[in-house]
C-alpha cells in the first residue's frame, strides 16, 4: 500500500505514524517523538528527514535489536509513506529500550521534540545541568572510541599506527 502525501498535513502523517506504531507494538509501546527541524523549524526541502525516536518496552527485543517480526510489520506500514509535499525526503526511526540506551545517546532539549505519545521515560528526561554532565562524559569517551576505531581500520594488532599518531588511551 502507498500513502501519498500530496494532501497530507504533517498532523495527518505523524497521526498515520503513530497509529502503526500502536498497531505494532501495543501495550510495549512507551513514549513515540519527533524532533528535528519539523519541530524547530529550518527544514531544508527534499533533503531534511523527519526524525521519530520509539521508546518500547524490553519485550519489543531480541538478542539481535527490535524483533524481526515487528520490524517488517513497521516497514510494511510506514515504509511506502511519501513525503515530497511535506518537503522532507525520508523517515528516520529509531527504536529504544530507555533502560538500554546506548553510550552515544543525547536526548533531545526540551524545545526540540514533539512527544506524539506517552511521556518521555524518566531516565531521558536531561535537565540542562544533565545534559552538560553526559556531554562532558561523551567527550572525555571520544579519544578511547577513535582509536577503537583506528585499531579496526588498521586490522592489526601492532600499535605502531596507533602510537605515531598519539592515539591510544592513556
Amino acid at each position: 500500500m502507498t500513502i501519498k502525501t500530496d494532501d497530507l498535513t504533517l498532523n495527518e502523517i505523524t497521526t498515520y505514524l503513530l497509529q502503526s506504531v500502536k498497531k505494532v507494538f501495543n501495550e510495549e509501546l512507551i513514549c513515540l517523538l519527533i524532533h528535528g527541524s519539523f519541530v524547530k523549524g529550518g527544514l531544508i526541502r527534499d533533503f531534511s528527514d523527519i526524525d521519530v525516536q520509539v521508546f518500547v518496552k524490553e519485550t519489543a527485543f531480541d538478542e539481535f535489536g527490535l524483533k524481526l517480526k515487528k520490524s517488517l510489520k513497521m516497514q510494511e506500514l510506514v515504509g511506502a509513506l511519501g513525503f515530497s509535499e511535506t518537503g522532507a525526503s525520508y523517515l528516520q526511526i529509531y527504536f529504544y529500550d530507555p533502560k538500554k540506551m546506548p553510550d552515544w545517546y543525547t536526548p533531545p532539549m526540551h524545545v526540540s521534540y514533539q512527544i506524539l505519545f506517552g511521556d518521555l521515560p524518566e531516565e531521558l528526561d536531561y535537565n540542562t545541568e544533565n545534559f552538560k554532565l553526559k556531554m562532558v562524559n561523551s567527550l572525555k569517551r571520544l579519544r578511547n572510541i577513535i582509536s577503537d576505531l583506528v585499531r579496526n581500520f588498521t586490522d592489526s594488532s601492532n600499535n605502531q599506527i596507533l602510537e605515531e599518531q598519539d592515539m591510544l588511551p592513556q
